[in-house]
């Protein structure tokens, strides 16, 4: 039997395991982790596929020949991760909805807020041209905070995979970093801006958790990519 990384994770990295089974079912209901592998009615769980010897098999009563490979293929969904590695990334996604939640109180007294944060100028010249647009504005930026976070959480396993899941964290990693440095954040450090310094530093912060994240699940493809030729 030959897991994937994210399962084998859960059992100390062991990756191979010979088991003594007759059937497909009973196979899986011997391993470690089954219950990453079947569901409560012992049910292979949808995100994960059962192969022996190199063809897909859906069938738990299917018989095993003594010399069986069996090897599962799971997708990245919550309970195959390996959750102390992923803390960075849970703190990156709730950052994220808590700067939502921000965005959304902020509403009420809008312009006190655009105030505080040194953007009352650029919000007036939208003002100018519809009153509305400051209020659009600040929930279409809430909107993508919103979709970062998800993607944060979805990557800590405490949603389910959305799309495309790797490249966007390390596009919100890049968002983020360029944001503490190129595109601002160095310049506020030269200018002494406490305040722009700050949120430089926060947007530093996530950064890294999200590069932790893409940094985590790049790993583990090139893991998967690479495992070995099961032997049993």
């Amino acid at each position: 039997m030959l897991l994937p990384g994210l399962l084998a994770s859960e059992v100390g990295g062991q990756r191979e395991f010979e088991l003594d089974a007759t059937t497909v079912g009973a196979a899986l209901r011997a391993l470690p982790v089954a219950g990453l592998v079947l569901d409560e009615t012992g049910a292979v769980r949808p995100l994960v596929h059962v192969y022996v010897d190199g063809e897909r098999e859906r069938d738990l009563d299917a018989p095993l020949a003594p010399s069986a490979t069996i090897r599962i293929v799971a997708a990245i969904a919550g309970g195959s991760y390996d959750r102390s590695k992923m803390v960075p990334m849970r703190l990156g996604g709730w950052a994220n909805l808590t700067i939502v939640v921000g965005h959304l109180v902020a509403l009420g007294w809008a312009w006190t807020a655009f105030r505080w944060v040194d953007i009352e100028v650029e919000m007036r010249e939208l003002a100018d041209q519809s009153a509305a647009l400051p209020y659009l504005l600040t929930l279409l930026v809430a909107a993508f905070f919103l979709i970062f976070g998800l993607y944060g959480l979805s990557a800590a396993g405490d949603l389910r995979r959305l799309p495309l899941l790797r490249p966007v964290l390390g596009f919100i990693a890049v968002v983020y970093l360029l944001r503490a440095t190129l595109l601002g954040g160095i310049q506020d450090v030269l200018a002494g801006d406490v305040k722009q310094v700050m949120f430089a530093a926060i947007a530093l912060l996530i950064g890294l958790c999200y590069a932790s994240g893409f940094r985590t699940l790049s790993k583990q493809k090139r893991m998967d990519t690479a495992r070995p030729e099961p032997s049993s």
